[in-house]
């Protein structure tokens, strides 16, 4: 059971640096747009 919340724990960091990077991105287009 450890081993399995440390892997969900690993996939929501995972999951959060994506979606910052993906809005980092959004917002450097948009600026670049502006």
């Amino acid at each position: 059971m450890v081993l399995s919340d440390i892997s969900l724990v690993f996939y929501n960091i995972w999951i959060w640096t994506f979606i910052s990077i993906i809005g980092i991105v959004v917002s450097n287009e948009k600026e670049r747009y502006r």
